[in-house]
């Protein structure tokens, strides 16, 4: 797949799927506008893959706050000269408790990070995706697709997800705006280290899992990559799960 002379912007992307998608974006040959909260990581890997040969930007963002999405679109339009790709990959996962002791506070956290912040940047990026007929792909998750306890604010926020990306796709395809959503299980990332280094934990997840085992980021991004090409052109408004046959058992 060749991204040469486009440019692909990350929310997230300082570690796990985020990260893995920019390295394969860069490889692809695209610029990439590295975006998250932690200003070190992103710079970190902006070092890498200009090491690498590829062109990469760090931008800090906190997808909660419009005014600084706004800046990041505008940052990355002008820097680079247009926009090709937005992977709405920023994510939160709060502390698990059933949904009657589930705080107002953490329920809105939830859905400003996971899906208010995926709608504020898809709102302020689409204007420059018509413009060059580009692609959304945005990251949910199984919980998404099936009920697990004690994460109803992320279930719920990763289910609008995905109607907020049929409803793009629905309504930008006419312009050349292409929108997907990949579905992944347990993936090896920061996120699920502290679950994951138990090995008790990690087996009787591994075993929800038709391939059983967990996910790597890399083979997350490869979809991601594959969905945001030219590969991918006719396909709009689909949900993917990468998830090893976990939606199946």
């Amino acid at each position: 797949m060749d991204l040469t002379g486009k440019t692909a912007l990350i929310t997230g992307a300082g570690t796990g799927i985020g990260r893995a998608a920019a390295l394969r974006f860069a490889h692809a040959g695209a610029r990439v506008v590295l975006a998250g909260r932690r200003a070190a990581l992103l710079d970190d890997i902006a070092a890498e893959i200009r090491a690498r040969g590829g062109e990469a930007v760090a931008h800090p963002v906190d997808v909660t706050d419009d005014a600084a999405v706004r800046a990041l679109v505008r940052f990355a339009v002008e820097d680079g000269g247009g926009l090709d790709v937005v992977v709405n990959n920023a994510g939160y996962v709060p502390p698990w408790s059933p949904v009657h002791e589930t705080s107002d506070d953490v329920w809105d956290l939830a859905f400003d990070v996971n899906l208010k912040g995926a709608f504020r940047l898809a709102r302020a990026a689409l204007p420059h995706l018509v413009e060059r007929r580009g692609a959304i792909v945005n990251v949910a998750s199984t919980s998404a697709l099936r009920a697990n306890h004690s994460v109803a604010p992320y279930s719920a926020a990763k289910a609008g997800l995905i109607a907020l990306t049929r409803c793009i796709a629905a309504e930008y395809g006419w312009q050349g705006v292409r929108c997907n959503c990949v579905v992944p299980s347990w993936v090896e990332t920061p996120m699920t280290e502290s679950f994951l280094r138990d090995e008790k934990i990690r087996g009787d997840v591994a075993r929800r899992h038709a391939l059983q085992r967990v996910a790597l980021p890399d083979e997350v991004a490869r979809v991601i990559l594959h969905l945001a090409s030219d590969e991918a052109a006719f396909v709009t408004g689909a949900v993917y799960p990468v998830d090893g046959g976990f939606s199946a058992l």
